[in-house]
């Protein structure tokens, strides 16, 4: 858990738009009336606007289209440079005039708040040349750097980072995390980070799972570069002055080598589980697989040809490898049903016990033994990848045990 207490940002207000006007400069407001009297939202410049005269020019991305940014060309009447412009009107370019973004998404394109980029994509400053005036009134956006795993990567190397977390943030207040990477050195810009949609990015139980890919380009100092692997926290909120307490919670965090896309794309498995029990004590093993999906053509001409029917991985080290693996239980009934394993409790999970593949337990680590159920029991073995892959039950493996075989 931490906490983070905001302090009140500034924002456009009337006294701003006071001292543009005493620069001989005038803001266009939310709403603007027309010559023939309509009064409606100033997305884009027109010459017949009085307001036009000014050194600069505001306009809301009220109502927008998309194309409007693309339509907010300089009409020489409202430049000052046609030929019979009135002396008034204060020539302009470009760089004076400018596209308004409210943040707090009253109408505005994108929903304001985090998707104000999308009307910053559709101004398109650099292509455009518009400039951008964003305005967050009372709203403040503070972001925060988690720092999580140190790193050493080697430099011009693809890699691809996952974590899983759980945020629970009041209801008053936005949050959005990102996952990054930062160097020991601090030069922070020379890491290519490219966020990766994925469609498990909400998981069960209000978990959530963020996957980025980075690397570091070739230099001529050391080959490896130092770093971390952390969280970028953002908060919004309306009430600046109050501090706000959100609980974060991590559930893994991976970082592995990226495949080549020529790689060969296999599925990883659990292909058994036994039970067996001596004393008061029981014990689960299993054993691992991969599975490789259907063959959709074979190259392969002759039974002895030496050309393999799936493509050769890069590495001698493809199979899949666990970092631990989750144990649940569920009793059967008296009448012999049992449940589904999304029914089945948790009791468990590997550790660093010096014991490969295998879960030691007794009575007591099984919250349901003393119930009056029939004694027979299954288990489920669930593995988590180092790729942050947790194994849907399909994947997974089940075994039946006797309770009474345990003394």
């Amino acid at each position: 858990m931490f906490r983070v207490k905001n302090t009140r940002s500034g924002y456009l207000d009337a006294p701003y738009f006071s001292s543009l006007k005493e620069l001989d400069a005038w803001a266009t407001g939310s709403t603007n009336r027309k010559l023939e009297g309509v009064l409606e939202y100033t997305a884009r410049p027109t010459p017949n606007d009085p307001r036009n005269s000014g050194k600069l020019l505001v306009c809301h991305d009220y109502k927008w289209r998309r194309e409007y940014p693309n339509d907010t060309a300089l009409d020489p009447a409202l430049t000052g440079n046609a030929s019979d412009s009135h002396p008034h009107v204060h020539k302009k370019s470009l760089n004076d005039i400018y596209m308004g973004v409210d943040v707090w998404g009253r109408g505005s394109h994108g929903g304001g708040g985090f998707g104000s980029y999308k009307a910053l994509t559709h101004i398109a400053p650099k292509s455009l040349g518009l400039s951008v005036a964003l305005f967050g009134q009372a709203w403040t956006w503070r972001c925060v750097w988690i720092p999580v795993q140190s790193v050493t990567v080697t430099k011009g190397r693809q890699y691809e980072a996952t974590v899983v977390y759980k945020a629970d943030s009041p209801p008053d207040v936005e949050l959005d995390i990102g996952l990054s990477v930062r160097l020991e050195s601090g030069d922070h810009t020379s890491v290519e980070v490219t966020p990766i949609p994925t469609t498990d990015s909400e998981l069960p139980g209000s978990w959530s799972k963020l996957t980025i890919q980075f690397s570091v380009p070739h230099d001529n100092d050391a080959p490896n570069a130092t770093g971390a692997l952390g969280l970028v926290v953002a908060i919004v909120t309306e009430d600046s002055s109050l501090p706000v307490d959100i609980p974060l919670r991590l559930g893994q965090l991976n970082v592995s080598a990226l495949l080549p896309q020529a790689a060969a794309t296999h599925t990883p498995a659990l292909l058994w589980a036994d039970f067996s029990a001596e004393g008061a004590r029981a014990t689960l093993k299993w054993e691992v697989a991969a599975t490789f999906p259907p063959l959709t053509s074979i190259n392969i001409k002759t039974p002895n040809d030496p050309v393999p029917a799936w493509a050769i991985h890069p590495s001698n080290a493809w199979f899949p490898r666990y970092v631990y693996f989750n144990i649940y239980a569920l009793p059967f009934t008296r009448d012999g049903r049992v449940g589904q394993p999304e029914q089945a409790t948790w009791i468990g999970t590997t550790g660093w016990d010096g014991q490969r593949n295998r879960f030691e337990l007794g009575l007591d680590d099984l919250p349901f033994a003393s119930e009056d159920q029939s004694g027979k029991v299954r288990f489920y073995v669930q593995g988590v990848t180092d790729r942050g892959v947790v194994l849907p039950w399909k994947d997974c493996v089940f075994v039946d045990g006797n309770l009474h075989s345990i003394a």
